[in-house]
Formats: C-alpha cells, structure tokens, sequence
C-alpha cells in the first residue's frame, strides 16, 4: 500500500514487464540450483572417486557455482523479448500481457521445471536405492549422508510444487489470460516461501548439533537479559537508597 503510488508511477516503464519475467527467471534459477546440489549428493554418495566426481569435487569445485548462474541465464535470455506487459489496475496490480508472450514464458519455464525434475528425480531415486541397499552398514558417514538426504527432501518436494504450479499455469494460459491464471498467480508467493524456508526447518529439526547451538544462543540471550534486568534493578534500588539517605 505505501508503495502502490511509486508503482503506479513506472506503468509505462519497462517495470511491469521485469515483474512479470522476473518470476519466471527466478524459478528456473532456483530450481536448476536444487538441481545441482541433488547431482552433487549424487556424485558424492553414488560415483564417489569416479573421474566426474573428482573432478566436481577437487579439480575443477567452481563448476558448479559456474552453472548455476550461466546455464539458467542463458535460456532466459528469450524472456527479454517480453516488452509489453502493463498493470491492469492499481488495485490490483495484475500483469497483462499477450497471449503469445504468456505461452512462451509458461512454456519455456514449465519445460525447464519438466527436465529439472526427471534429472533430479532419478538422482533422489539413486541416492534412496544407495541408502537401502547400505541400510545396515554402520558407517558414521553414510548415516550422516541419509540425514543429509532427509534434509533435501524438503527442497525436492519444493521443487515437485513448483513443477506442477508451471505446468498447470501453462495449460490455463494457453486459451486465457484471467480467472485461474491470477487465481495460481496469487498462490505462487506461497510455494515460493515454502521452497525458501522448508530447507532450513529441516535442518533444524534433524541437524541435532545446529539445533543444540540455536538453542544455546536463545538461552543464553534470555539469560543475559535476565541478569541485566536484575542488575538494573539493583542499581536502581541502591541508587534510591544514597538519596534517602542523603536526605535523612
């Protein structure tokens, strides 16, 4: 509400254009980030000392880092051919655009979140097959790799929420450009969120060190503020005494 002017104010700048490509870009750089730490674990658990994980994980360890930003910024680059999207209103804020550039942006993003998907399904699927077949094995580190696993877990299933969001989204555009395409447009914040916040609560949950460490810290602030206010108070206390008695 406090910003709506301001917005209002860039209608006819390139803005609601870059409001509305700038979703579509952030989901496939996300999701090609989620990609690459699932084929991470991959190469770690189930390729480990082959010639490829070697060579992610001790020769050449910017690559990934490398691909995360290049690989999705390169096909977006058709997105940029988006240049006439407007506001519909300025209480509502909704992005319209035509119709063919809607189905190309739903299109390509929901073919990256198709292939995304497959390759990071089959890698899941490899490290669980690892898992149960070591399940006995009392190795530390392959039972710290399944709580790792479990803690991708969340980011995976993001991943299958947003991957059905898209495909959903592009079967609705295809014929129309109101009703339950801005109906999915407004659940998006959510699943976004989910994707942002799952990861670290499940960290938090079966990391027992960083909870243990969290939970030190907030302990040891309540008890901090519990010693200053006791201080405080004695300070107050004796300082209402000196002038009681400076008065008597």
């Amino acid at each position: 509400l406090i910003l709506d002017e301001f917005y209002w104010s860039l209608r006819d700048t390139y803005f609601p254009t870059w409001c509305f490509i700038q979703t579509y870009i952030s989901v496939i750089i996300r999701c090609f980030g989620v990609l690459l730490i699932t084929f991470h674990r991959y190469l770690t658990m189930c390729r480990s000392h082959t010639r490829i994980e070697q060579f992610v994980n001790v020769s050449h360890r910017w690559t990934l880092p490398f691909l995360q930003w290049i690989i999705p910024l390169i096909y977006s680059i058709p997105f940029f051919t988006i240049t006439d999207v407007q506001f519909d209103s300025k209480d509502s804020f909704n992005m319209l655009a035509e119709q063919e550039e809607i189905t190309l942006a739903t299109f390509m993003t929901a073919v990256f979140l198709t292939v995304s998907f497959s390759m990071c399904s089959f890698c899941y699927g490899s490290i669980l097959k690892f898992l149960i077949n070591n399940r006995y094995n009392a190795n530390v580190a392959i039972k710290r790799e399944l709580r790792l696993c479990v803690e991708l877990l969340g980011l995976f299933v993001a991943h299958a929420l947003l991957f059905v969001f898209h495909v959903m989204l592009m079967i609705f555009s295809l014929e129309r450009n109101d009703g339950p395409v801005f109906t999915l447009r407004s659940v998006f914040p959510v699943i976004t969120g989910f994707m942002s916040y799952i990861n670290v609560w499940l960290m938090f949950i079966f990391n027992t060190d960083m909870r243990n460490k969290i939970l030190h810290i907030i302990s040891c602030h309540e008890n901090m503020s519990c010693i200053l206010n006791k201080v405080i108070v004695k300070i107050s206390q004796g300082t209402e005494t000196t002038r009681i008695r400076t008065f008597a």
